[in-house]
């Protein structure tokens, strides 16, 4: 069994571990190795928003974003998503990564009037970007197969690691994280918005946690497809609302008391 970590990003713990070197995961799970050299990683989300149902602008935004993608310095991988937020407006994102920040930032800076739509008068639709740039030792990953690459799998041109330890209790995520072995990883600085031009630009403040969890059911077996949607998916469901509606919240009257 491996550590989640790869060797090279492997340091002298000065935090432990949440569990011993004894321990057992319950079921079999992998991370993904990325090349040596791979420093820093992007995750971009490029969407566009309207009413329901989605405008057809919105939609030849999208598609024009889609194209943008395959230019040079584009990312090594992209998927399309859709998704109705909490307010009800449709949304048609990419999900776009990739395993180099300079060539990310040469294709953004190149790109960046199409993708936000500068000069253009957007009449019923708007358009957002999420970009994260975590450093390789902020950065982990768990996948319950090693057989069919999803997100940054598609990227980590060094495969998926063996079985891992570190999953399957609380506080697995925090132990996968090569930066954790010595750092506390308390938040930092403060979030902050500034508009200009009627572009709201939003910065976070140091050591956000930012996840992207996915799931595919396609090739289960009736039993197996059963199982997840009686017992997993309600609870991914409610776990993911409690985040989107009530997570600030709670924090806030959990801290009071």
């Amino acid at each position: 069994m491996e550590s989640s970590i790869a060797a090279h990003l492997r340091v002298e713990r000065t935090r432990s571990k949440r569990v011993g070197d004894n321990y057992a995961p319950p079921y079999p799970s992998y991370s993904v190795r990325f090349a040596e050299g791979v420093s820093q990683l992007v995750c971009a989300f490029f969407g566009v928003q309207s009413k329901h149902p989605l405008s057809s602008e919105a939609k030849v935004a999208s598609a024009g974003m889609w194209e943008l993608c395959a230019q040079e310095d584009g990312p090594m991988s992209r998927e399309y998503a859709v998704h109705t937020d909490e307010q009800g407006f449709d949304n048609q994102v990419i999900i776009a990564y990739w395993d180099d920040a300079d060539a990310y930032g040469r294709w953004f800076q190149k790109h960046r009037n199409a993708l936000i739509g500068a000069g253009l008068e957007l009449a019923d639709h708007g358009r957002w970007i999420e970009a994260f740039s975590p450093e390789a030792r902020g950065f982990e990953t768990l996948y319950s197969s090693n057989t069919f690459p999803e997100g940054a799998a598609r990227v980590a041109t060094g495969g998926y690691s063996g079985e891992i330890q570190e999953h399957g209790y609380w506080g697995s995520m925090r132990d996968r994280l090569p930066i954790a072995q010595t750092e506390a990883l308390e938040p930092a600085g403060r979030p902050y918005a500034a508009e200009n031009s009627g572009i709201v630009r939003v910065e976070p403040h140091d050591n956000l946690a930012i996840i992207r969890s996915g799931q595919d059911w396609s090739l289960c077996e009736d039993a197996e497809r059963a199982s997840y949607f009686g017992d997993v998916e309600p609870q991914l469901k409610a776990g993911m609302d409690f985040l989107t509606l009530d997570g600030e919240g709670s924090a806030v009257t959990r801290t009071g008391t």
